[in-house]
């Protein structure tokens, strides 16, 4: 298992991407002394992402809490895939680098407060980038966090009709309203990697680690959604 929360107290694991704007990002306690990573923008766009390479097979599991607490206001609610409104309170992206932009698949998993679960879509940027909703509605009236669990394997094979060919390359966390120029707010916590049939497999070969472009896949992406 592979730990990416926020216990440390600070963001040592994590790098930020600056798009437009910056959501601002504090680590705070709660009522248990654990830490969780609060999020929250205005007409901003900044995202935290940590690289690695996982080997992506049966059982390999990323799991966090979340709690979306400020949803951007769109013109049209109804639609996922929109450029205009590329907005959402919380996504959390599985990134699977490939050698190019256009060959890297992403599976966003996304907080959204008025489609329902289970809604899936291409991105308005590229067919490789999959936004999922997870998660709809407010969260909890008593404040708490929800935990979500996702088998990577199972979740690529059916978003992709294949199984991954390239290793689980990075994890991004997100929270923006730079398209819809009003506000969005979240909080995430105890973001894990596990592998439930035996030992998370980090991939051997150096090669791969250098080929992991989420840097420049994310200034691309952003680039286009720009334009």
């Amino acid at each position: 298992m592979s730990k990416l929360g926020f216990d440390a107290g600070d963001l040592s694991r994590w790098e930020e991407k600056i798009f437009k704007g910056r959501t601002q990002y504090a680590i705070l306690p709660d009522a248990s002394g654990s830490r969780y990573l609060q999020a929250a923008s205005t007409a901003a766009s900044s995202g935290l992402y940590s690289k690695f390479d996982y080997d992506v097979v049966p059982g390999l599991k990323l799991s966090w809490r979340w709690r979306a607490k400020i949803f951007p206001i769109k013109a049209r609610p109804d639609k996922l895939a929109d450029r205009g409104q590329d907005d959402f309170a919380a996504r959390v992206y599985a990134i699977f680098p490939g050698a190019s932009f256009f060959k890297t698949d992403v599976i966003e998993y996304i907080w959204d407060k008025e489609l329902p679960a289970g809604t899936l879509e291409s991105s308005p940027f590229s067919s490789r980038v999959k936004l999922y909703v997870i998660r709809s509605g407010p969260a909890p009236s008593d404040g708490s966090m929800v935990m979500e669990e996702r088998d990577l394997y199972e979740d690529y094979l059916r978003i992709f009709g294949q199984p991954p060919k390239r290793p689980f390359g990075a994890l991004a966390i997100m929270s923006d309203s730079d398209n819809t120029g009003t506000a969005s707010a979240a909080d995430f916590a105890d973001v894990l990697i596990k592998q439930s049939l035996g030992t998370v497999r980090l991939v051997p070969s150096p090669e791969k680690v250098q080929g992991n472009n989420f840097s420049k896949d994310v200034d691309r992406t952003k680039g286009e959604e720009g334009s």
